[in-house]
């Protein structure tokens, strides 16, 4: 049982260790009881305790749920049959009524949606079984009224003879002067309607028919009927003035809701249902039909328009008059054409006036309208036009679709019409009104048939028309030298092909064919209605991934950001989606990695999902991004492995970056300050450290591909905080250590330097000893490379220059002229020696007249930075950075 409201007894209130009370015997003590209490509308025959057992049943359905279907099927599997023995035909209609009432309050309220059938099928039965029982009552008095009549005794003609003469009058008139005389005196309308009408049947039937005809020829020979005016004419004041006439007061129309009220159309009221069974069984509604059983039909027209402006005055209190009048209009219209081909329908006029003439007064929360609306026999085509105008206006939007809700519901034959007007506003553009629209149309999904199927159909069609792929253009087709270009809308693979087009689903708000490249509120549009009932429905899903297969870019492209809601709200332990995610096919890859993507994004990854992307990368070739799901899953041998792929997917998007970002900040044994990821950590015994990811990313260029690799160095010297200048001197001691150098080397100097001052020394010197040693030279990029990044470390970098040989010296200075004067002032101001001064100079371009002034005491100088030092200085520790 379900806890309602705070004031609700349930037993959820009672703590499961309890040592007194336990809720498993109470829950079944109250289904027996239950049971007990539905038997009794079987067995009983006391119309009060009948009365009071069927009342509790609302409440019932209110506030227990899980009850519904035992007391629907009860009240359908109820019939009168056990009480016709000893209850009235008026106390068996009363508990008739009391069920009808329980049904339709449930029905009306929507309290029990998923047997909304059920129910219907109840009431249609119920009132065939209440029709026939009045027509046997009705048959049943008549003959009781015939049989009284027969039964009277007839005074034999011996007893008159010994009346006597009293005063000169013979007693048979005295017994009818007396008889007038108490009649005059006597009230007949203390007398029960009831009685009047036998007493009134009686008379008709012991009168034979010729005496009847002959008295109703005289009283019309008798008393002629008064001249009528013509309708076209009315007397004026001077006419009844001059005729002495008294002028009669305006007729005021009576209210018929006062005199005849049928209580199966109202709401439920079990005090009214109460006071009727304490009446005996009988109340003044019986008279009124027992009345219209046994007298004929009496003529009784009031001028229309008075009853226009009097319903008009206060419709939604003289609502339920409008409704009697629009059926008698109807009925009417239709005894008229029989008789009249040409008969103007004035139901049609009336209709659209009173609602023309109440739509302006709408009011979003009165229901007088919409209840109107459901009553009437027949609807003209333009209300069903106008209601769908009333949706589309925000002030009376909920008016709108509630009246188009309850036609669906309650009115078969306009179900079809009203059904096409919702569906339609659930592609309109306006985002409140589609949302309504959508709202309306779910509830019936998926119990509630045939409702349920129009919507499916509608949402697949909807689907569909985004799943067709465009024609070949004219031009195409022109170019075809057999003149037999294939339609890309029919055929699509050889094992695939389009439904067909009275499959897919048209909307008055949508274009006919879908405009390439596709908008994304286009796209919503179509799919709004699918999505949401996918979150109960879930084979939409499957539908989703086959049509996916046959989308434009365009329209693929926006259903990934449009299904985002819908994946979260499934959550990644959705047993259909992930077996769907198992099996898609090959066109469905990025939608795939899309839905993982989503679960992931700020989540690690459940079970469930690394198990099928595992799955997935054991059996396909898939797209290095389903690695991002799981990297921080792998050991670090696996990292390594998948590492290059990962990188690979570089392709300058800011998306990507952020995504290989996270992935390095995931997989090194330090996260950055700042950066905040929900991707999965691996074990710090499996990560990788910052100097290993940079030294792989230099020895897999080839494998990732030079302008990935660059893009991802890039990514590292962002992360500064993992990236420091320390990590960053190891990495280019370890690289320059290695047998082969990488081409992307010394843009990495390069950009060390440039981003760290303080490894200008670390590289004019160490650095480029070791590459000198290493002849950089022969490798054309890097020594490109070598030579600006001399020209950036400059004047740090001119001892080092020197130890080049002459013709890699003087190409240097061709290539980076900026440098000849800062060398030639080097030279001169370190070299002593002037044998060698000048062989410096005469490389860099100077005479000899510099060398001639030199002084020779420079000579030893010279000699000392002829020859570098056999041992270079050693390379900065990772953690010291003194020397930088």
């Amino acid at each position: 049982m379900q806890l309602q409201n705070r004031a609700d007894i349930s037993l959820a209130l009672c703590p499961p260790d309890h040592p007194f009370i336990i809720a498993s015997q109470l829950e079944t003590e109250g289904a027996t009881l239950l049971q007990q209490m539905l038997s009794l509308l079987f067995k009983h025959q006391n119309p009060e305790i009948l009365s009071a057992i069927i009342n509790c049943l609302v409440t019932f359905v209110k506030q227990r749920p899980s009850m519904i279907g035992a007391i629907v099927t009860t009240l359908g599997q109820w019939t009168p049959n056990h009480l016709q023995s000893t209850l009235s035909a008026s106390q068996i209609k009363s508990v008739e009524k009391a069920i009808r009432a329980v049904l339709m309050h449930i029905l009306r309220h929507g309290l029990a949606p998923a047997f909304t059938q059920q129910i219907n099928e109840i009431l249609l039965e119920q009132v065939a079984r209440m029709d026939v029982a009045a027509r046997e009552e009705a048959a049943r008095r008549a003959e009781a009224s015939r049989k009284r009549v027969l039964q009277e005794p007839v005074p034999e003609p011996s007893d008159f003879k010994r009346l006597r003469v009293q005063d000169g009058v013979a007693p048979a008139q005295a017994g009818n002067q007396a008889s007038l005389s108490i009649l005059q005196t006597f009230d007949f309308t203390t007398l029960p309607q009831a009685l009047v009408v036998d007493l009134v049947i009686a008379n008709l039937i012991a009168v034979s028919p010729a005496k009847l005809n002959t008295v109703v020829a005289n009283f019309r020979a008798n008393n002629p009927p008064p001249p009528t005016l013509p309708s076209s004419t009315a007397p004026t004041v001077e006419d009844l003035s001059s005729s002495n006439m008294v002028p009669k007061a305006e007729p005021v129309p009576l209210d018929p809701l006062k005199m005849e009220l049928d209580e199966d159309d109202l709401e439920y009221e079990p005090d009214k249902l109460n006071t009727d069974l304490e009446n005996h069984g009988h109340t003044p509604e019986d008279d009124e039909n027992e009345l219209a059983v046994a007298l004929p039909d009496v003529a009784f027209e009031l001028p229309p328009a008075l009853v226009y402006d009097y319903v008009m005055d206060d419709f939604p209190s003289r609502c339920r008059l409008a409704t009697i009048w629009m059926n008698e209009e109807w009925y009417n219209d239709i005894i008229r054409r029989e008789t009249d081909g040409r008969w103007q329908s004035q139901y049609d006029i009336w209709v659209q006036r009173l609602v023309a003439a109440q739509t302006p007064k709408l009011d979003a929360k009165d229901k007088t309208f919409t209840r109107f609306l459901i009553d009437l026999p027949a609807l003209p085509p333009n209300i069903l036009s106008l209601l769908s105008d009333l949706c589309i206006d925000p002030d009376t939007m909920p008016v709108g679709f509630n009246s188009l809700r309850e036609l669906v519901s309650l009115r078969p034959p306009l179900r079809t019409e009203a059904m096409k007007i919702l569906l339609d506003l659930t592609t309109h553009p306006d985002k409140v009104i589609r949302g309504a629209a959508i709202i309306t149309v779910r509830r019936w999904v998926p119990d509630q048939q045939p409702m349920d199927g129009m919507v499916r159909m509608f949402a697949s069609g909807m689907l569909r028309r985004l799943a067709t792929k465009p024609k070949l253009s004219s031009a195409d087709t022109a170019n075809d030298p057999d003149g037999m270009a294939v339609d890309q809308e029919t055929i699509t693979s050889e094992d695939e092909v389009d439904e067909a087009p009275q499959d897919m689903a048209y909307s008055s708000y949508l274009p006919p064919e879908l405009v390439i490249p596709a908008e994304k509120s286009v796209v919503l549009q179509h799919i709004e209605l699918l999505l949401g009932l996918a979150v109960k429905s879930h084979e939409f899903l499957k539908q989703i991934f086959d049509a996916y297969c046959r989308m434009e870019p365009s329209v693929q492209d926006a259903l990934q950001a449009l299904i985002v809601p819908l994946v979260r709200t499934l959550g990644p332990n959705n047993s259909t989606l992930l077996d769907l995610l198992r099996e898609f096919k090959p066109e469905a890859e990025s939608l795939a990695l899309r839905i993982l993507s989503i679960w992931t994004e700020n989540a690690r990854p459940t079970p469930g999902i690394i198990s099928v992307v595992k799955d997935l990368l054991a059996e396909r070739e898939l797209d290095p991004k389903f690695l991002f799901i799981i990297i921080g899953e792998m050991d670090k041998a696996d990292i390594v492995k998948n590492l290059p792929k990962i990188i690979s997917t570089l392709s300058g998007k800011a998306e990507d970056r952020d995504q290989v970002r996270k992935v390095f900040s995931n997989v090194v044994t330090e996260s950055p300050v700042g950066v905040s990821t929900n991707m999965p950590r691996v074990r710090q015994s499996e990560r990788l450290a910052p100097s290993e990811l940079m030294v792989l990313l230099h020895e897999q260029e080839k494998e990732i591909g030079l302008k990935a690799t660059i893009e991802a160095i890039g990514i590292c010297f962002a992360m500064s905080d993992v990236f420091t200048s320390e990590i960053l001197a190891v990495v280019m001691q370890q690289l320059v250590d290695a047998p082969t150098l990488p081409v992307l080397f010394m843009r990495t100097v390069i950009q060390a330097v440039t981003t760290y001052k303080n490894l200008i020394n670390f590289v004019a010197t160490t650095l480029f000893s070791r590459l000198i040693v290493k002849k950089v030279w022969t490798n054309p990029q890097l020594w490109e490379g070598f030579i600006r990044c001399a020209r950036i470390t400059s004047p740090v970098s001119f001892g080092a220059l020197l130890q080049l040989p002459k013709e890699q010296l003087r190409e240097v200075v061709d290539k980076q002229p900026s440098l000849r004067d800062g060398l030639r002032d080097f030279v001169i101001k370190k070299e002593r020696n002037k044998q060698k001064l000048a062989s410096f100079l005469e490389t860099l371009g100077d005479g000899g007249e510099v060398v001639a002034s030199t002084p020779t005491s420079g000579m030893q100088a010279a000699g000392r930075m002829e020859s570098p030092a056999p041992n270079a200085p050693p390379p900065i520790p990772a953690g010291s950075s003194s020397n930088m």
